[in-house]
């Protein structure tokens, strides 16, 4: 049988199919010797149910002549009394009834046994005799003498009970012995069938296990072979040999993969052969991108040096920038200070000036005040001059009045005289106040104007520093970019190096591409 033209999953399934009938065999001999076991067992359990019936019915037998004999003793002990004897009396017929029919239900078990029932029949005929000789011995019997006469009739049927006795002693005896044998008998004979059964199923396993061992390794064998001849070509491919032939005959899955090997082999040997061309390329595009980079990497360092000496003009000009923002933040203090001294000092002159006012208008009230004086002067002079008249009309006796008179004239006229010196000297220094108010006043615009004059100082150097400190931030920034760019070139001269090293490594890479690809043999 050609498996190659076979499915794995076939073959498989073949083999499953296999192992199943092979199960099944086993299955259905197993169920076959089960069965033969269940009958055997089914007819060893009705024998046994059997047996055990008729040892039952024996051993009641047994008890029921027993129960009869005592009946029997009742009947003598207890006879003085009617009731008593007739009571009894018929227990004792009713008992040898039940035994006897005990015993013919025993036989009837033993014969379906297959088992003799000779010795049952005697005691049957014992039974039987008792029973007569027994009752004809009550007949004997006196219930007006009871005890001697219950002594007369027991001598008369003396020993006659131990014949049924031993009789049906024995036939338990033979029962429980028949029993013993039977069970033994079957026990034997279920280990043989058991054994068979067991022999049987070993033997059917046995030929289940070669036959599906045969079909395995058949099965195992048309799968393993192409693959070891497809695991032999794989071993060449690795070797380097891709002109080894992988292709097979067949439809399975293994003569798939292997056709499917020999297509990739074939497409690797297209491959290796383009990789070998397109390495000898690289190797000599990497050789030239190598020299190339190796000058860009001069030229970049040399710029990188040129742009040094640059970064390190331009940090001088930011430092002499930096100094000129400081003096001109320096200047802006001073000018602000200056500024807030000449705020303070116009504050001062305009007080100045208005506590000259002040004085002023005081020193005219004060004016007016001794105007008010002198008018009082000139009135209290006139009332005087008068008094002093009326005085010098009253003659002696007006003189007094008239010297009073006089002294407050002259003391009116000194006051005059006093609150005009005052009025002179108080227009004097109003005419003075005037003159400082108005110095004081040009004094005041004037600090007015160096105050502005400061303030627009402070303005313009306030403008000169922000312009420094721009000029700072402008030349600070500038510094960055021309250092970021520093950093941008040496950057890119490492880099550069970096893609020089990397070109040469390409270029080693490559030419270890060549001799790899000169591995393969095509």
């Amino acid at each position: 049988m050609n498996f190659t033209q076979m499915k794995i999953g076939t073959r498989v399934a073949v083999l499953g199919a296999a192992m199943s009938v092979a199960l099944l065999t086993v299955g259905g001999t197993a169920m076959w010797a089960l069965k033969a076991d269940e009958a055997q067992f089914e007819a060893c359990a009705h024998k046994a149910q059997q047996f055990e019936s008729a040892i039952d019915l024996a051993r009641s037998a047994q008890v029921t002549f027993k129960i009869q004999i005592q009946e029997w003793k009742n009947t003598l002990l207890r006879g003085g009394d009617e009731a008593a004897f007739d009571k009894h009396s018929k227990a004792f017929v009713k008992e040898g009834e039940a035994s006897a029919a005990k015993l013919q239900e025993l036989k009837a078990v033993m014969s379906g046994l297959g088992l003799p029932t000779s010795d049952i029949d005697e005691a049957q005929a014992a039974l039987g005799e008792l029973r007569t000789k027994y009752l004809d011995a009550l007949t004997h019997y006196d219930r007006a003498d009871a005890d001697k006469s219950a002594r007369a009739v027991d001598k008369l049927v003396k020993g006659m009970d131990r014949p049924p006795t031993k009789k049906i002693d024995g036939i338990v005896e033979n029962v429980l012995a028949s029993a013993k044998t039977m069970q033994a008998q079957s026990l034997d004979m279920a280990k043989a069938r058991m054994h068979a059964a067991l022999w049987s199923m070993f033997g059917v396993i046995g030929l289940a296990l070669g036959a599906g061992a045969a079909a395995a390794w058949f099965i195992l064998r048309s799968i393993t072979e192409p693959l070891q001849q497809a695991v032999a070509a794989a071993t060449e491919v690795a070797s380097g040999n891709l002109r080894v032939a992988i292709g097979a005959d067949g439809s399975d899955e293994v003569s798939q993969l292997r056709n499917a090997m020999g297509k990739m082999n074939d497409s690797l040997l297209q491959v290796v052969t383009q990789v070998r061309e397109a390495a000898d390329m690289v190797s000599h595009a990497s050789s030239e991108i190598a020299s190339g980079n190796m000058d860009l990497s001069a030229r970049t360092e040399a710029q990188a040096s040129n742009l040094q000496e640059t970064v390190a003009t331009i940090g001088q000009l930011s430092t002499g920038v930096q100094h000129s923002a400081d003096h001109a933040a320096e200047a802006q203090e001073l000018a602000t200070l200056a500024s807030e001294v000449a705020e303070r000092g116009g504050a001062v002159v305009n007080d100045v000036v208005q506590t000259m006012n002040d004085i002023n208008t005081s020193s005219r009230k004060i004016s007016e005040i001794i105007g008010v004086i002198d008018g009082i002067a000139f009135q209290t002079n006139i009332l005087a001059l008068n008094a002093a008249v009326e005085a010098a009309r009253a003659g002696e006796q007006g003189r007094g009045f008239a010297v009073v008179a006089s002294e407050v004239r002259a003391l009116a006229q000194r006051s005059a005289n006093a609150a005009r010196e005052i009025k002179s000297l108080i227009n004097a220094s109003v005419e003075c106040v005037d003159r400082g108010g108005n110095l004081v006043g040009e004094a005041g615009n004037t600090i007015s104007e160096a105050v502005q004059a400061v303030r627009r100082v402070r303005e313009v150097i306030s403008e000169i520093t922000v312009a420094a400190r721009e000029q700072a931030s402008g030349i600070s920034q500038v510094s960055q970019a021309i250092g970021a760019i520093d950093n941008t070139m040496q950057q890119n001269a490492a880099l550069v190096e970096q893609a020089a090293a990397a070109a040469s490594s390409l270029q080693q890479q490559a030419q270890a591409l060549q001799g790899s690809v000169s591995f393969f043999r095509t």
